[in-house]
């Protein structure tokens, strides 16, 4: 029994090591977007979007990376006012001021970055399926407990007054659930 929950802590450590490295991945892809977009299309590709949208992503990766909310909060509240308003000022065939033009060149590098960011977001939760399938599977199955996974990867049982309970206090039949349940997954 025990060793099905160091097995599946093995298992669990494996995703987030796949996870980080698609992470990794996304921060490659930014920092050479710095240097060399991957695509431009040009500032006309700005129209279709949402200003509010993008700030809501680039907030998602900002607090991902453990940034403080008081560190961006007010930088990206006004670079979102910018965009909004570069987006509503821009006429395919009028000249731009030179402060729309600059943010509007942003918006299209940040819309690449937030498109890599949807992809990266769509990889962990593929990564993590199996993990929350059986998490989901096994929390119907149980009565008056739940399985939660720790912060050491393993596996955890907790009653309705959320407080842990042993894994050699389950019953027989929890205990063949989780086996069973814990041999097919890994």
């Amino acid at each position: 029994m025990h060793q099905v929950s160091r097995n599946f802590g093995v298992y669990f450590s494996t995703l987030d090591k796949m996870s980080a490295e698609e992470t990794d991945k996304f921060q490659q892809v930014y920092l050479l977007s710095l240097i060399s977009p991957s695509k431009f299309d040009g500032i006309s590709t700005v129209q279709s979007l949402d200003a509010n949208e993008e700030k809501a992503a680039l907030r998602g990766m900002l607090l991902d990376f453990k940034i403080k909310t008081h560190t961006f909060s007010a930088k990206l509240d006004s670079f979102a006012k910018k965009m909004d308003r570069a987006i509503k000022n821009y006429e395919p065939n009028s000249p731009l001021n030179a402060e729309d033009f600059l943010v509007l060149t942003d918006t299209v590098r940040i819309h690449d970055v937030v498109n890599e960011w949807h992809q990266l977001l769509g990889k962990r939760k593929e990564i993590y399926q199996p993990k929350e399938d059986f998490k989901k599977i096994m929390n119907k199955l149980l009565f008056r407990k739940k399985i939660e996974i720790n912060s050491g990867n393993e596996p955890i049982f907790i009653d309705e007054s959320n407080n842990e309970i042993p894994i050699s206090s389950l019953s027989f039949g929890e205990k063949q659930l989780f086996i069973i349940l814990g041999e097919g997954l890994l």
